[in-house]
């Protein structure tokens, strides 16, 4: 979408606002107002249900809270306003969303980068990637990266390349998550690196997003992570291994299969197995058969049958 078509979309949008039909005398109402005002209530089952009821109320809530985002001198308001607005899921909202990413509050930057990633419009790219250049909090940093990559499209993956140098470890892994899921390669490094780091919440998402590549060159990385004292880290590596059909680490998946403690580690190195297709896993797989897990069991069958073996 060119800049003249951008602006004139919104035009469109803030005059649909003001003009949607009943929507901007509904908004005025005495409910409504109170509904408005109890979100500035110090307490959070008020301010919640408060949001809730401007939330059923869809568009014609949109006008007020669209206002009160904008002029409300009450920081809790106006965050609050950014979570309705995304909820609501109006694309009018956008131009209003994007204003409050210059917010002074950073709850509000937070909510509005959620919202606008939520609403899914491509307007809000170039602002979103402004926000993660320029902002020092590396929370609003990881907001904009997720807007980013919920948005999609190939206008957002400069923003998110260059997220990968980001020096705070969550928002590096975001951006490369997003990035293998469209099959780029500049995340690998970054993942490789990741995959090491001492969280193991961390190595896992690394490791299964590593999977998700299916490169050669992680070859090294998914085959050490089979030792990973975290299941879930072991349960990654091992899919990730039969996805790029590893026959190098056949042995060592047919003794995760009988051996190892976690039934999803097991399960995934059957389907692994079944993936690389070798033969000499066979007999392994048939001792499996009598595994006491029974998703373990079904992935064994399906991987006997991949290698063309009949199970009755």
């Amino acid at each position: 979408m060119c800049e003249s078509q951008m602006l004139e979309r919104e035009g469109r949008d803030q005059h649909n606002i003001a003009s949607d039909e009943g929507s901007d005398a509904m908004s005025e109402n005495p409910t409504m107002l109170a509904l408005l005002e109890q979100l500035g209530d110090q307490n959070a089952d008020v301010q919640q249900q408060a949001a809730i009821s401007l939330i059923e109320q869809n568009k014609f809530a949109l006008p007020l809270v669209t206002r009160a985002l904008r002029s409300s001198s009450n920081a809790q308001v106006r965050y609050l306003c950014a979570w309705i607005l995304g909820q609501i899921r109006d694309t009018r909202s956008v131009p209003a969303l994007i204003e409050a990413l210059s917010d002074e509050d950073e709850r509000v930057q937070d909510w509005a980068a959620k919202a606008l990633g939520e609403l899914g419009d491509s307007r809000a790219v170039v602002a979103l990637e402004a926000l993660l250049r320029r902002h020092p909090r590396p929370e609003t940093r990881l907001h904009a990266v997720l807007a980013l990559g919920w948005i999609g499209g190939a206008a957002t993956t400069p923003a998110l390349i260059t997220a990968l140098a980001d020096e705070e470890s969550e928002v590096q892994l975001a951006a490369a998550e997003f990035l293998a899921q469209r099959g780029d390669k500049h995340a690998l490094s970054v993942l490789m690196h990741l995959a090491k780091l001492p969280s193991e919440w961390l190595r896992g998402r690394a490791i299964h997003a590593l999977a998700q590549l299916a490169d050669e060159q992680a070859f090294d990385t998914l085959y050490a992570a089979l030792n990973d004292p975290a299941e879930w880290v072991r349960h990654h590596a091992a899919l990730g291994l039969g996805m790029l059909k590893a026959r190098r680490a056949c042995a060592d998946l047919m003794y995760m299969l009988l051996y190892d403690p976690s039934p999803q580690v097991r399960r995934a190195a059957a389907i692994a197995l079944g993936e690389i297709g070798e033969f000499v896993a066979i007999e392994t797989l048939v001792s499996a058969l009598a595994d006491p897990n029974d998703h373990v069991r079904e992935a064994v069958d399906a991987a006997l049958l991949k290698l063309g073996y009949g199970v009755d």
